[in-house]
């Protein structure tokens, strides 16, 4: 394995690494969120829209983040 690869490698994984984090973040944060709240409240919409929150959240970061890296490759 030459060095290039490892590179190319290393900065694959350091992407997937970002977008896991984007995904699995809010997740956490509005699925918690909307578990404690069905918990103190009883109704499982919580639950669903905080996952759906986590969904919009995520989509939006991983937008955000995907035209910057794009548009700095395109400049390089």
């Amino acid at each position: 394995m030459n060095e290039q690869s490892f590179i190319s490698g290393a900065k694959g994984l350091a992407v997937a690494g970002m977008v896991s984090s984007y995904i699995l973040g809010p997740l956490i944060f509005f699925g918690g969120l909307g578990w404690y709240l069905t918990s103190r409240f009883g109704n499982q919409a919580f639950v669903i829209g905080g996952v759906g929150i986590a969904f919009i959240v995520s989509n939006i970061l991983i937008i955000k983040n995907t035209t910057k890296i794009t548009n700095y490759v395109k400049k390089r």
